[in-house]
């Protein structure tokens, strides 16, 4: 998981995938992936369950849908 306030670089040409942490990483390598395939966009219960998340949001407990 990735660490509490953690610092995303801003996007500039030439910025390689390394600069990201390993978490970044592995959420960007997913979303390449599914372009790649052909399989479009992810839904949010698609990305908490490639991601292992819980489903409960952090602002009351609602579970994620959609």
């Amino acid at each position: 998981m990735a660490k509490v306030k953690s610092q995303v670089p801003v996007w500039q040409e030439g910025l390689v995938r390394t600069a990201l942490s390993a978490d970044y990483q592995c959420i960007l390598a997913a979303l390449v992936d599914r372009g790649r395939l052909g399989l479009g966009p992810l839904t949010c219960r698609q990305t908490a369950i490639l991601f292992c998340m819980d489903g409960v949001g952090q602002g009351g407990g609602s579970a994620v849908e959609g």
